[in-house]
């Protein structure tokens, strides 16, 4: 990257659970889950939810699953699944049958067909909880006016249902849709559990941090947190240029001012010189009590793209019942993070390191974007990795961050541009990738005594 004669001129480094898992942190889905099995999930909407996509094969549970296909399953099931689980509870309640063949032939299915493997999913979830049985009259009533059938033949569609398929393998789909208030109720109990989970979430991750402690050896000693002291080292190699660096963290923990406060009291060299960070889900209790900030809640959630449904003609509105689960309106509503700040002023260079650049955040880069005007200013981005595991990162990587310009670029108000976005960045040096090797260990294991 080049260095700038502006002496206001600033950088922007974005940062994800990346970050924080090169440090050693477990803050990943894998290593949370493995907690959470006895911390929580038992209890859970959301941990049943996670276990019926695990074993539909849509959601691995393994050390490669990324925080962003977790949310990526809460946005298919709250845009869809809830409503079929909603209507097979309803269905199995009324007919007062548990026979599952009985009910498969006669099964109803709020948006088409569903096949055997995820109807078999379904079942799973039918005891789940004692929170998924109560259905209020209304509710029920509503249901029989769509799936009425004749209990002398019992197995005869409802009147709203065509038959699809030949026996024995029928299946039945709606002719008209099942209005979304029918289901309010189920999305209210789900959102509570969303906050439970976010709970559970940020006592976990306080935990792993204060876990492991480092003696570290400056112009006087001192005891801190393992992590704080390895995200003080890799920090420096991120940035390469003596810029003051903003930083918009999409991870829950603020390492970054603690260690300020640790150099200044060792009278030490802080490395890069820090300005505005903001922490863009939140902070967990122990990060936010350390930054005096009164509320501690951390936000999962979906894009703002998947509140807006198209009704039945064709007009495009916004869903209530989904709207809240956005990040952006769960954020306004949570989270208390530093405010004011004016993150992106005089940003010249991005640097991007251990965001998987899901779909779920792209809200936010486009809105970074826009802002900085990227395809007419002279922003650069650099987008930099660290392999880990047999895959070639640099592959993956290069590949998301095409998909997120070309995202980006359907966007732009200029088509022609918006698909020449980043051929022009290319051209013009303004797009680069840099390996981070992982010397920066070394040094830190040098510090520790």
């Amino acid at each position: 990257m080049n260095n700038t004669e502006n002496s206001d001129a600033k950088n922007l480094l974005i940062i994800g659970n990346g970050f924080d898992l090169a440090t050693d942190l477990k803050s990943s889905y894998a290593d949370f889950f493995i907690w959470w099995e006895d911390n929580g999930k038992e209890t859970n909407l959301w941990g049943a939810v996670f276990d019926y996509y695990k074993d539909l094969g849509e959601l691995d549970t393994s050390q490669e699953t990324n925080w962003k296909d977790v949310e990526s399953v809460m946005a298919t099931f709250l845009t869809n699944d809830i409503r079929e689980i909603a209507t097979i509870r309803m269905y199995w309640e009324i007919k007062k049958s548990l026979n599952v063949a009985t009910i498969y032939n006669s099964y109803i299915n709020a948006t088409g067909n569903l096949d055997s493997k995820r109807f078999k999913a379904l079942i799973q979830l039918r005891d789940v909880n004692d929170k998924l049985i109560a259905f209020n009259g209304n509710e029920k009533r509503a249901l029989r006016d769509f799936s009425f059938y004749n209990s002398d033949t019992d197995d005869r569609p409802g009147e709203n249902m065509i038959a699809v398929g030949e026996a024995p393998h029928i299946e039945y789909q709606f002719t008209k849709k099942i209005p979304d208030s029918l289901f309010e109720h189920w999305y209210d109990l789900f959102f509570d559990d969303l906050h439970n989970l976010e709970s559970d979430f940020t006592e976990y991750l306080d935990m792993c941090v204060q876990e492991k402690k480092s003696n570290m050896l400056f112009q006087k000693r001192v005891v801190m947190f393992e992590y704080t002291g390895k995200a003080s080292v890799l920090e420096t190699k991120l940035i390469d240029n003596e810029q003051t660096t903003n930083i918009l963290n999409f991870n829950y923990t603020n390492p970054f001012r603690t260690w300020d406060r640790i150099a200044k009291y060792l009278d030490a060299d802080a490395g890069l010189k820090i300005g505005d960070i903001k922490n863009v889900h939140g902070l967990t209790k122990d990060y936010a009590k350390w930054e005096d900030i009164d509320t501690a809640d951390v936000v999962f959630g979906i894009d703002d793209k998947f509140m807006y449904v198209e009704t039945e003609t064709g007009e495009e509105v916004i869903n209530d019942n989904l709207m809240k689960f956005t990040k952006t309106n769960r954020i306004m509503r949570f989270t208390q993070t530093t405010p004011n700040m004016k993150l992106l002023a005089n940003v010249n260079q991005i640097y991007f390191y251990g965001h998987s650049l899901g779909a779920q955040d792209y809200a936010y880069f486009q809105a970074t974007f826009d802002s900085l005007d990227i395809y007419n200013s002279d922003v650069e981005l650099c987008f930099e990795y660290s392999q880990f595991g047999d895959d070639d990162q640099f592959t993956i990587l290069s590949d998301r961050v095409e998909k997120l310009l070309k995202e980006y670029g359907n966007s732009m108000d200029n088509e022609s541009k918006g698909r020449n976005l980043m051929q022009k960045l290319l051209m013009e040096g303004r797009l680069t990738f840099k390996k981070i090797d992982d010397s920066w260990k070394n040094e830190y294991n040098q510090m520790i005594f």
